[in-house]
C-alpha cells in the first residue's frame, strides 16, 4: 500500500455502512407477503374424538366460506397432519382465498380468527399463518420458534407436566 492514510477512512465508512445496515434493514428470513393461502391449525379440547374434531373442522370451514374472500377450504384431522403421534384432537384448515379480493390475507385471517374464537371458545389451540412460514417452521423468523407437544393418556399429568415445563423454559 502506497499511502496507508487512506485506509483509515475506506474501514470508517465500511463500518459505518455496516452499522446503518444493522440498526435499519429488517432481520425476518422472508419478506412480509400475501400468498393468497393461509392454514389453521386448531385443537379440541384433550379426550375428544376424531368425529366430534372433524365436525369442528367443517363448522369452521362453512364460517370461512361465508366470507366472500375466500375461494375454498379443506380440512385434515388427526394422523392425516404428518405427525405419527398427532392425536385425534388435532385438526388444521387450508384456506385459498380468491385471486381478485378486496382484503388481504392478514385482514381475512384476523376476521375468521374472530370468528372462530367467538364460536368455538373451547379450542385449546388456534393459530393462522401463511403456508411458507407454516412450512418454514423456525426459518421463518416467527416470534415463537420452539413448539414442545407431551403425549400421554392422563390429562391431568399432562397438564401438570406442561407446568412445570413451561415454568423451566421461562
Amino acid at each position: 500500500m502506497r499511502k496507508p492514510v487512506w485506509a483509515v477512512p475506506v474501514v470508517a465508512a465500511l463500518l459505518i455502512a455496516a452499522a446503518v445496515g444493522a440498526l435499519w434493514l429488517p432481520t425476518a428470513f422472508l419478506p412480509h407477503w400475501d400468498e393468497g393461502i393461509f392454514v389453521v391449525p386448531y385443537r379440541t379440547p384433550v379426550g375428544t374424538g376424531v368425529r366430534e374434531t372433524t365436525q369442528v373442522g367443517r363448522d369452521m370451514m362453512r364460517i370461512a366460506l361465508r366470507n366472500p374472500a375466500v375461494a375454498r377450504a379443506s380440512l385434515v384431522v388427526g394422523r392425516g397432519l404428518g405427525n405419527a403421534y398427532a392425536t385425534p384432537n388435532k385438526g388444521g384448515i387450508t384456506i385459498l382465498l380468491k385471486r381478485h379480493r378486496g382484503a388481504s390475507v392478514w385482514q381475512v385471517m384476523q376476521q375468521l380468527r374472530q370468528r372462530y374464537r367467538a364460536a368455538f371458545p373451547d379450542l385449546t389451540t388456534l393459530e393462522t399463518m401463511q403456508v411458507m412460514i407454516n412450512r418454514l417452521g423456525n426459518l421463518s423468523g416467527s416470534h415463537a420458534p420452539l413448539v414442545v407437544e407431551l403425549f400421554g393418556k392422563s390429562a391431568l399429568v399432562l397438564h401438570q407436566a406442561g407446568e412445570r415445563l413451561l415454568s423451566a423454559l421461562l
